[in-house]
């Protein structure tokens, strides 16, 4: 499908960005939409560009063109009007479900030892604090 947690990058995948591309617009850690991807290079015949979409971002490059490079058009609302193209390499280009994954590696331990922290200062506040009295009979 074309849930951004897919491990396949398709037409229409959510994707981000490693790498900042100022003259793209592209933001590093920012998502984008994958509009388009092909193979581009030149036929043999003339100065002419050939230009050979594939399905997925992994596909190999179809029989002929082996030579080319592969390219995407990547689109955010917020940073282009019309879509980029750019080569995913060029911008560090990874599937939405790795980053979230690479995210959860470095936030779970962390949040493991705030917790952790946390539970200890409450223990020992706990250990050591006076015990509350209840208040004298007569007051």
């Amino acid at each position: 499908g074309r849930s951004g947690l897919s491990e396949k990058v398709v037409r229409g995948s959510a994707v981000v960005a490693r790498v900042d591309v100022p003259s793209l617009r592209i933001v590093a850690s920012q998502s984008y939409q994958v509009t388009d991807i092909y193979f581009q290079g030149p036929l043999q015949v003339g100065a002419t560009v050939a230009r050979v979409p594939v399905e997925t971002l992994d596909a190999p490059a179809p029989p002929g063109c082996e030579e080319y490079t592969l390219y995407v058009k990547l689109f955010s609302p917020q940073y282009h009007e019309t879509p980029v193209i750019c080569s995913p390499d060029e911008v560090g280009l990874v599937t939405l479900k790795d980053e979230v994954a690479d995210a959860l590696r470095v936030a779970v331990p962390i949040l493991g030892f705030w917790l952790s922290l946390s539970l200890f200062f409450y223990s020992y506040g706990s250990l050591t604090s006076t015990p509350r009295l209840p208040p004298p009979e007569g007051a």
